[in-house]
């Protein structure tokens, strides 16, 4: 591994220690091409494990079911991207509302860093779904995973889980220290752009 993969990864675990401290390292740091291709490569691979230890996955695929490990890898790959870009935009755009101009390409970049949590919680779902047989959108971190409730209504309790509630922490402790946001400003944008994600999800339920 290079030494900038190896100096991010110290970063990124350091951040999950004293968030606040370091991520006002980002102020100055302009890489992101490394973190998103090593964020990518990683869900990508958790994806295929998910797919593999999850039955009700490989029935999505139907004919294609040999290749749902490969399908599904490729699924997490280009959701990180585009989950990344959507959420920075809803962020951005909460902020400008709140009369915040902030750069949305270091926002992409915090974002970018931030998706370690997102690994995490994948690790946490492959362990569900091999170790408690749990489904995929119903971890045990989730609320879901311990209540019975119909669609769409279970997708939000889905929502409510520690380590998506642990990421838009990250996200508005990052907005202070990047930005120098007021931290009720801050938390505000995590909030809305958290449930603006929850609508999402019920709009498409």
């Amino acid at each position: 591994m290079s030494r900038q993969g190896k100096e991010s990864i110290r970063f990124w675990l350091s951040v999950l220690i004293r968030p606040k401290q370091e991520l006002i390292i980002l102020r100055q740091e302009s890489s992101w091409g490394w973190p998103l291709f090593f964020m990518t490569s990683i869900q990508a691979f958790l994806y295929y494990l998910i797919a593999m230890s999850e039955p009700t996955v490989l029935d999505v695929f139907g004919p294609v079911a040999d290749l749902s490990g490969l399908l599904f890898a490729l699924y997490g790959a280009v959701s990180v991207p585009l989950t990344l870009v959507m959420s920075s935009f809803v962020q951005w755009l909460i902020a400008l509302l709140m009369r915040e101009r902030l750069n949305y390409r270091k926002l992409f970049q915090l974002n970018i860093y931030l998706w370690l949590v997102i690994l995490l919680k994948d690790l946490v779902i492959l362990i569900s779904v091999t170790g408690f047989e749990a489904d995929f959108s119903a971890p045990v971190s989730s609320l879901a995973y311990y209540l019975e409730l119909e669609e769409p209504v279970d997708r939000l309790a889905g929502m409510v889980e520690l380590f998506s509630i642990w990421h838009f922490s990250l996200v508005a402790l990052g907005l202070q220290a990047v930005f120098s946001l007021p931290p009720k400003k801050a938390w505000i944008i995590a909030l809305e752009a958290f449930f603006a994600e929850a609508g999402l999800i019920l709009l498409l339920a």
